[in-house]
């Protein structure tokens, strides 16, 4: 039978062990946020409401995204990596916190992380 020193000690060394065994889940960045976005209402959610139409600007601490802007800013660049998807070097100054606000003169939904 363990003392209660042992005791602690040996769950205190387990506890360790499978922390560094598990690792941490990977962020999963803004693409992978919106296709599971774009997932989850593939079907209608009520008669004459398209998700998919919402404009979209995410900040993920390095850059900009924008989703869906039928004329992006110019200071937006083309992504190499997802054509029709436009990033911004940095926080865009439209971004200040979750809402609703006008990027180049059309009015979309952006968040921040």
């Amino acid at each position: 039978m363990l003392n209660p020193r042992s005791f602690f000690v040996l769950f205190s060394a387990l506890l360790s062990i499978f922390s560094f065994a598990v690792p941490a889940a990977p962020d999963p960045g803004p693409v992978a946020v919106m296709a599971e976005f774009d997932r989850q209402t593939a079907s209608e959610l009520w008669p004459g409401f398209d998700p998919k139409k919402i404009r979209v600007e995410i900040f993920d601490g390095r850059q900009a995204w924008l989703f869906r802007h039928p004329k992006p800013p110019e200071e937006f660049n083309e992504n190499p990596e997802h054509p029709g998807l436009r990033v911004y070097n940095g926080r865009h100054p439209s971004i200040r916190s979750n809402t609703n606000i006008e990027t180049g003169r059309h009015s979309h939904r952006h968040g921040r992380t």
